[in-house]
């Protein structure tokens, strides 16, 4: 499950800050829905360019410029190694 918790995120931009604020909490269990959340507003997301692509060209996404470094932080993931096995993390 991908979850999102509402917090203010903040990048530098040159000497300013920019920040990015995504609102609600959800969880997800696919990529889909987390597209979905990002294209209303609702999160910021990091997915990969192939599965964007058709939302990027139509302005309902926008990607973040790559020399834009944001604040550390931890995460955790589960994965299976074949569908229908017990995850691990």
């Amino acid at each position: 499950m991908r979850n999102s918790v509402g917090r203010t995120l903040a990048a530098p931009r040159g000497q300013d800050l920019a920040e990015a604020r995504h609102i609600g909490k959800f969880k997800v269990n696919d990529y889909w829905m987390t597209k979905y959340f990002t294209a209303i507003g609702s999160a910021i997301s990091y997915l990969p360019d192939f599965f964007i692509e058709y939302e990027v060209a139509a302005g309902a996404l926008v990607p973040v410029p790559p020399e834009r470094h944001w604040e550390k932080r931890s995460i955790y993931a589960l994965s299976t190694r074949h569908k229908g096995t017990a995850a691990r993390a």
